[in-house]
């Protein structure tokens, strides 16, 4: 029996969200994503769809948006915006 206003698959989706922000900041701390991704990033939104508009198949522009939205998420929603970034 469910609890009132428990929804079926809710919880499975937080599960899933949660899963892929703790993969995100592991790839982060352990400098994989940089290393990864560092020649898709672009500061601005002109300079994101420039890297795009480069790539030839639609898989890779995807990853390109997918890159950018990653580190603005974190660099917005964790930190305190998008600073620089230094490697040690």
């Amino acid at each position: 029996m469910f609890a009132p206003g428990h929804r079926p698959g809710l919880s499975r989706g937080r599960e899933e969200v949660n899963t892929y922000l703790a993969h995100l900041l592991l790839s982060l701390a352990d400098g994989r994503f940089y290393t990864e991704h560092t020649e898709v990033l672009g500061a601005t939104s002109a300079e994101v769809f420039a890297k795009a508009e480069e790539e030839d198949t639609p898989r890779h522009k995807v990853q390109v948006y997918r890159a950018t939205a990653d580190h603005r998420l974190v660099s917005f929603g964790v930190f305190s915006g998008a600073g620089e970034r230094q490697s040690l």
